[in-house]
């Protein structure tokens, strides 16, 4: 909810979806995406850690994520996310994800 209704989470979609038409709308594309890679940047970091802890492992090996990123890709597409950008919502990426966990 808080994604949807705040000017960042607004300017994310809007950039998704176009980023030409979201800047003639007026949005604000540069600090949008300022803040979505950062916290992309973040999340990625939490996942490094979380991936960490699991494994048991601090090695950097080249092959030790590549197992997961097929795997939360189609749990995101799975809750309804579009590749494409624009589409979607956290909400139906944590459904997906807990469906195809399930399965």
């Amino acid at each position: 909810v808080p994604f949807s209704r705040s000017e960042f989470g607004r300017a994310a979609y809007a950039a998704g979806s176009s980023e030409t038409a979201a800047y003639m709308s007026g949005v604000p594309i540069r600090r949008g995406k300022f803040l979505a890679y950062t916290l992309a940047g973040l999340l990625a970091a939490i996942g490094g850690l979380f991936l960490t802890f699991f494994t048991y492992t601090g090695e950097a090996a080249y092959a030790s994520g590549n197992a997961y990123t097929l795997f939360s890709i189609a749990a995101v597409v799975l809750g309804g996310v579009s590749l494409f950008g624009g589409k979607g919502s956290a909400i139906g990426a944590i459904f997906g994800a807990l469906a195809f966990r399930t399965i």
